[in-house]
């Protein structure tokens, strides 16, 4: 499995699980709107990596040619 593919599971999985926790009012020991929070702040990072990853790779594929 490529790195890229890690960090979309990565961001998949961490969306699948606080959808559930939110959609159920799962108790996590914080509020809602915390867990909400560093839920989409932890998507956002990882969506984030994964912009800075494409385009390293592309500046790397534009070097060869």
């Amino acid at each position: 499995m490529k790195r890229r593919d890690k960090i979309i599971t990565a961001i998949l999985l961490i969306a699948l699980v606080s959808i559930a926790i939110l959609i159920f009012s799962i108790p996590v020991g914080m509020s809602t709107k915390t867990y909400a929070s560093i839920a989409f702040g932890a998507i956002l990072a990882f969506g984030i990596l994964e912009l800075i990853l494409s385009l390293i790779s592309t500046l790397k594929n534009q070097d060869k040619r």
